[in-house]
């Protein structure tokens, strides 16, 4: 995966200083477009646009957000933060104005904010229409779903870039992601990628465990962040490729306080590697991200 820009430095490095191994967490979420207004019944929705995105930090980090968005959910007496809803200011959100709407997520926001570069942002999209009109059967079957590629290019992405930051050998990171329809097939690939000898990030995986956004706080964060990365990459759909900068506030705001990389499969990249990806050998349908390119 090529990505298009790299906002800042992915992951800031934790030097070794003699203390023991750390486990980080990344807490990820699916955003995509959903079966449109009026859709012939019976006709399956093939979304055009995934996005898998999340936030990468320490148990403390993660505590201290817990704690935080508690708070403001309970201030606003509403169940949990949910970022297309509060988008269209519809089911928890029903009868809210703007000004509502805004002080909430801009407190929400805070609460991020106040992490500073101690939270990671990690993005990786797809224009799936693209990918089904470039890429071959073939070459799809050893990629992978659009789903399970934009996931694996998330966890591979941050393997790497604590490799590449210098993070302590044995320190790994575990993944805590939304119980969606592909959850069981992302684990599988998670556990797969885990152990395949020619994943050389393959040590810094720790465990992959789905859970529920209405019971965990935690989950909450890689909502908005996939969601508003989805917005992001349809409007560059729109708009164009030249003009893919972030217009949203709450992605404008993370990337002034935080750490944030993306990158997407776009359709210059999705050309470019079509012959490798349509020729070279997979062992593993849905794992050419872990295979040599030799």
């Amino acid at each position: 995966m090529i990505p298009i820009r790299e906002l800042s430095r992915i992951l800031c490095p934790y030097p070794d200083s003699g203390r023991n191994i750390l486990v980080f967490e990344f807490h990820c979420d699916l955003s995509y477009d959903g079966n449109p207004p009026g859709n012939v019944k019976g006709v399956r929705h093939e979304p055009r646009t995934y996005v898998f995105a999340g936030f990468f930090a320490n148990d403390e980090v993660w505590q201290c957000i817990e704690s935080g968005w508690s708070r403001i959910n309970e201030k606003y007496q509403v169940p949990r933060f949910h970022a297309a809803h509060l988008n269209s200011k519809t089911h928890e959100y029903q009868g809210w104005d703007d000004p509502k709407k805004i002080a909430y997520s801009a407190e929400m926001l805070q609460v991020l904010h106040d992490q500073k570069k101690e939270l990671s942002a990690v993005a990786c999209g797809i224009f799936a229409d693209e990918y089904r009109n470039i890429i071959n059967e073939e070459g799809r079957r050893k990629m992978g779903s659009p789903y399970l590629l934009c996931f694996n290019s998330c966890i591979s992405r941050v393997a790497s870039a604590m490799d590449k930051r210098g993070f302590p050998k044995a320190d790994r990171f575990s993944v805590l992601m939304d119980e969606d329809d592909g959850y069981l097939s992302a684990i599988a690939n998670f556990q797969m990628m885990r152990s395949h000898p020619l994943f050389e990030h393959r040590h810094r995986l720790g465990t992959c465990t789905p859970g529920n956004m209405d019971e965990l706080v935690v989950l909450q964060p890689a909502d908005l962040i996939a969601y508003e990365a989805f917005k992001w990459l349809e409007e560059a759909r729109k708009y164009g490729p030249e003009k893919m900068e972030p217009k949203r506030f709450p992605l404008q705001s993370l990337l002034k306080y935080n750490h944030v990389a993306e990158g997407y499969w776009s359709h210059e990249t999705l050309l470019r590697d079509k012959p490798r990806i349509e020729s070279i050998p997979c062992a593993v349908e849905g794992g050419l991200i872990i295979i040599p390119s030799n």
